[in-house]
């Protein structure tokens, strides 16, 4: 089981998903990429920051957000994550030392 997963909806995003990558790479165990159509670099950049921690899953888009996230958490439980936090790939997690240690209590 890990502890803290988060996960990220995404299509084209190479953009922006890299400094959301960054911003949360040393303080999580797993990464869970929801695939919903990438064509683009997203994936190789979230290999190259996330290299073994990254998990890859694919979600046809089918213009549901909600049915998209819902699918992502239940991926986090399937893949064993005691906490499971959505990131969009434009946010950047910021407090994430407190959250570790708020976490590693459970």
């Amino acid at each position: 089981m890990s502890g803290i997963q988060v996960t990220i909806i995404s299509a084209d995003s190479e953009q922006a998903v890299r400094a959301a990558l960054q911003s949360v790479v040393d303080h999580i165990d797993q990464f869970l990429l929801i695939d919903t159509g990438i064509t683009d670099g997203t994936r190789r950049i979230a290999e190259e920051i996330l290299g073994e921690r990254l998990i890859v899953e694919s979600f046809p888009w089918c213009d549901d957000f909600a049915k998209a996230r819902n699918f992502a958490l239940d991926a986090a439980q399937r893949h064993g994550a005691h906490w499971a936090m959505t990131l969009d790939t434009d946010e950047r997690m910021e407090f994430c030392r407190a959250i570790r240690e708020f976490a590693s209590g459970w």
